[in-house]
């Protein structure tokens, strides 16, 4: 059987474009639907636990002690025992940076699906402590670019150096935190304060529904 297209020629190319577009649309709105089947509570849990994950990513690349793998020598140098040590210890650093960048994408990942119930405010709320993550990678590639240079012979600024290894390494007492510490424990309130209110209006509800509960239930001898 042979089909006939009578009038006007069928721009295919165009078709396609609004089909694409069409289906674009109707993907988006069946991506809202399926956040909003989500509890409000849920994505407000989901938030804060990403960015306390990535507050633990953070102290993880400042805390001390790390253990640094030995990094080889390359061929034709002469081995160099201190440069060997400054290697591995930048290789240890930069698989704990990469912990803290994907630690980084799940939170802005959560923050994209609260903007379903907070609009305009969970992506603003997350700018802090994404600004801590950018501040401490700068700073560590800054203390290795100081290492480096000493070990060629170099004169640094140690001012400067001090005030980069007081960033890079947690500095934190017993009860109080160091300034870089706390300025992430800030950026981790300003989410905190934004889904608070939700997480604690349903353990309020379900208090008040034991209490129902517990009122309504018959008395037994």
């Amino acid at each position: 059987m042979e089909i006939w297209c009578v009038g006007t020629p069928v721009d295919w190319k165009t078709t396609r474009e609004v089909l694409t577009i069409v289906l674009g649309v109707v993907g988006f709105f069946a991506w809202r639907r399926q956040i909003r089947g989500k509890s409000r509570h849920d994505i407000a849990q989901a938030l804060l636990r990403e960015a306390l994950k990535v507050q633990e990513a953070i102290a993880n690349v400042r805390r001390p002690g790390a253990i640094y793998a030995r990094a080889a020598t390359e061929p034709g140098q002469k081995p160099n025992p201190e440069r060997e040590r400054l290697k591995g210890q930048q290789f240890a650093y930069e698989r704990r940076l990469n912990r803290m960048h994907d630690a980084r994408a799940d939170l802005r990942l959560a923050a994209i699906n609260a903007e379903t119930f907070w609009r305009g405010q969970a992506l603003a709320r997350i700018g802090d402590l994404e600004q801590c993550v950018r501040e401490i990678h700068v700073d560590v590639e800054e203390y290795f670019t100081f290492q480096n240079r000493k070990l060629d012979g170099e004169t640094v600024d140690s001012v400067q150096e001090r005030e980069i290894r007081a960033r890079v390494f947690d500095r934190s007492g017993v009860r109080r935190p160091d300034a870089f510490a706390q300025q992430v424990e800030a950026a981790v309130a300003k989410v905190e304060n934004l889904v608070r209110p939700e997480l604690d209006g349903l353990v309020r509800t379900c208090v008040r529904a034991i209490a129902r509960r517990v009122r309504d239930k018959p008395a037994t001898e």
